[in-house]
């Protein structure tokens, strides 16, 4: 039982450090093409968002999850799917926010940092990564 809670409060500490790091590459992303290039605020995050998936997929794969599956291709594609999910939310936050409601990009941008990680880490620990849970016990229903 304690390595079970070790096991599982390590992982959700790893997802938050990686969550950390991309939410850092994802933001400077977003500021400094919209600040020093003059791009649309929506496409910045959407390209600080692709940008974070690729880092955010290496990082989780290898250190949180520990994924050893030798069908990385097939993790790659599910993680890709729940990340496109969060592109798409992301897209909606930052339009409605940005364009409907004609708030500063950046109270959106927080929005997203507050969402979309909580939502990833349940699909990606529930299902991209389901295999490697089950080893850990996260599955179990205790």
């Amino acid at each position: 039982m304690l390595k079970y809670k070790k096991s599982r409060l390590q992982k959700v500490i790893f997802y938050g450090f990686v969550g950390i790091i991309g939410t850092i590459v994802h933001f400077f992303t977003l500021v400094i093409l919209v600040e020093l290039f003059g791009v649309n605020p929506i496409l910045s995050s959407i390209i600080g968002f692709i940008l974070t998936v690729i880092l955010s997929f290496v990082l989780n794969r290898k250190y949180t999850f520990k994924a050893n599956s030798k069908n990385q291709k097939y993790l790659l594609i599910k993680y890709v799917i729940v990340s496109i999910n969060g592109l798409m939310l992301n897209s909606l936050i930052m339009y409605f926010t940005v364009d409907i409601l004609s708030i500063h990009y950046s109270f959106g941008q927080m929005i997203v940092v507050i969402c979309i990680p909580i939502i990833n880490f349940l699909l990606n620990n529930f299902w991209t990564f389901k295999e490697q849970t089950s080893n850990l016990g996260l599955n179990d229903k205790r």
